[in-house]
């Protein structure tokens, strides 16, 4: 499925549900994507924050993104805010 997440079980990908999709945040290298079950269709996001083994939740209005190791394996303690309105990204720390 094009946009789908790359990887299959045990891979360190994140999810949150909205109450109309779901966000996956993927795992360096990986695509990063939003699934409308209604439409049976996948999204890319717009430049994900790469990351693997982190945290995600859903505020009610985007995805928080936390933590995780980044390319090189160092543990982060940096992370993102995804808009999906916007389909935009906000680097936090």
């Amino acid at each position: 499925m094009t946009g789908a997440p790359v990887g299959g079980a045990g891979t360190p990908h994140t999810a949150v549900w909205t109450g109309r999709e779901m966000i996956v945040s993927g795992r360096i290298g990986s695509i990063s994507s939003r699934y409308d079950p209604a439409g049976n269709r996948w999204r890319a996001l717009s430049k994900p924050i790469e990351r693997s083994s982190h945290t995600a939740v859903w505020t009610g209005r985007e995805m928080i993104v936390w933590g995780g190791n980044g390319s090189t394996g160092t543990n982060l303690n940096t992370g993102g805010r995804y808009n999906p309105t916007e389909d935009s990204w906000t680097e936090i720390s």
